[in-house]
């Protein structure tokens, strides 16, 4: 196997803001209209997946500036 990793938006503590992010392979990119302008910090959970089946959940939070 390749040392590849899969990437999805999962639920859990820390996955608020999920609906408005997507993953496209290893991009992370905004889904829906975000209002800068009122809100600046949101919350996303991400799992990532190896070939082997192993895996790891963290919490980011992302920040506009």
């Amino acid at each position: 196997f390749e040392d590849i990793h899969t990437y999805r938006l999962v639920s859990g503590e820390g996955s608020v803001d999920n609906q408005l992010f997507e993953i496209d392979g290893n991009l992370l990119l905004v889904g829906a209209e975000i209002d800068y302008a009122n809100r600046t910090s949101f919350s996303i959970r991400i799992l990532s997946e190896d070939p082997y089946g192993l895996s790891v959940e963290q919490v980011f939070i992302l920040t506009i500036e």
